[in-house]
């Protein structure tokens, strides 16, 4: 399977950006590496691509980042700014370790909280 790169989540020729932290791709690429099913992951896959193109088509930055506890944390702001709009924060909780929970959703979730926001 393809990892997930931090550095090739990101475009400038277009406006919005994608950003992920090198331990916050290395946990992504964890979570996806234990999805039990290989339709949900290709279906996440295609999630992520989608989400990508949605982030680099808008007018707002998306910064991925891993709490020292495992966690992580999607901060969206307007490209350019650095004051965050919205943020989530994705817990390790049972779901997650056993592999049935979509590892992009929080992401999602914090990219909708802004677009709500403005």
């Amino acid at each position: 399977m393809t990892k997930i790169n931090q550095n090739r989540a990101q475009n400038p020729s277009f406006q919005g950006m994608l950003h992920l932290t090198k331990k916050a791709s290395d946990n992504l690429n964890t979570k996806m590496q234990k999805l039990l099913f290989p339709n949900k992951r290709l279906k996440v896959l295609d999630e992520y691509d989608k989400f990508i193109r949605t982030v680099v088509n808008s007018k707002f930055d998306v910064h991925v980042s891993e709490l020292p506890d495992g966690h992580m944390i999607a901060n969206v702001s307007n490209h350019g700014s650095k004051q965050p709009i919205a943020y989530v924060i994705n817990r390790n909780g049972l779901l997650s370790k056993l592999g049935f929970e979509n590892p992009i959703k929080f992401m999602k979730e914090a990219f909708k909280k802004a677009q709500k926001s403005k």
